[in-house]
């Protein structure tokens, strides 16, 4: 699907079937190249991402970094994770209220970064208070 209306409230209901179908669904332009600017650049200049980052090491051996935090703050990270557009959609692929779990921050180097190996969070969201995980969904925003 391609939401490239900037005000775009919800899901085509092509999308949410693909969803229930394929456990997956890719939105592009959900939000503008103006609004990625925006996030990228507080990733580049944020206090909070440089000095809570982690060092992830993957099969390989290749580093990368992340950061995560649980509280959708009055920052840029926080007015994206609240956004209308991905509150919205949300809503509509699990079909009942939503709150926010956490934001992570995945940063790759260029040409040196370690992969992001795919994993199962089921169990580590129920170790962690999340008594629902199968009414769970992570939002992926990838930022060049």
């Amino acid at each position: 699907t391609d939401a490239t209306d900037e005000c775009a409230s919800s899901l085509a209901i092509e999308d949410v079937e693909r969803y229930k179908r394929d456990g997956y669904v890719i939105i592009r332009n959900l939000f503008s190249a103006a609004e990625a600017d925006v996030l990228r650049r507080a990733i580049e200049t944020d206090p909070l991402v440089a000095s809570n980052d982690m060092p992830m090491v993957d099969s390989a051996g290749a580093r990368s970094k992340l950061t995560l935090w649980n509280q959708a703050g009055n920052d840029t990270f926080g007015y994206f994770a609240r956004g209308r557009r991905w509150v919205n959609a949300a809503r509509r692929l699990i079909g009942s209220p939503i709150y926010h779990f956490h934001t992570k921050v995945m940063l790759k180097e260029p040409r040196v970064g370690g992969t992001w190996e795919w994993h199962q969070d089921f169990g580590y969201w129920y170790q962690v208070g999340c008594l629902e995980p199968d009414k769970m969904l992570s939002a992926i925003l990838a930022v060049d």
